[in-house]
């Protein structure tokens, strides 16, 4: 997966883009991405799989939700059930365990790179 950044440009434009790419700013600077150091690499990897985590956690607990009121009520409260669950999941539960374990992006590293006009 491709890890994303924000290139702020010294005229203040910001632009995204994906690590490795080149980025050119409408004044003319270049921003190689592809020269951030590796050894940044590991917590923004760490912070990427701990937010797919608790999606596919997510996932699994709606899907058991909705599989126990199926079998207990029938495809009606299954029906009610699956919505509520996922909403519970991803609107509360799911912001709780991520500002619990996963650090904010502004705790993510922040470098500087040195543009070149070309």
């Amino acid at each position: 997966m491709a890890i994303p950044i924000t290139v702020r440009c010294e005229c203040g434009e910001t632009h995204s883009a994906k690590l490795g790419d080149v980025v050119e700013c409408t004044c003319g600077r270049r921003y190689d991405t592809s020269q951030i150091p590796e050894n940044t690499y590991p917590q923004i990897r760490e912070h990427q799989a701990k937010a797919r985590l608790y999606v596919r956690v997510g996932a699994v607990f709606v899907i058991t939700v909705g599989l126990i009121a199926f079998f207990l009520w029938g495809i009606y409260a299954a029906a009610v059930t699956v919505p509520i669950a996922a909403m519970l999941w991803f609107w509360y539960i799911r912001r709780w365990f991520m500002r619990k374990f996963v650090p904010s992006p502004g705790e993510l590293p922040t470098l500087e790179l040195e543009a070149s006009q070309e």
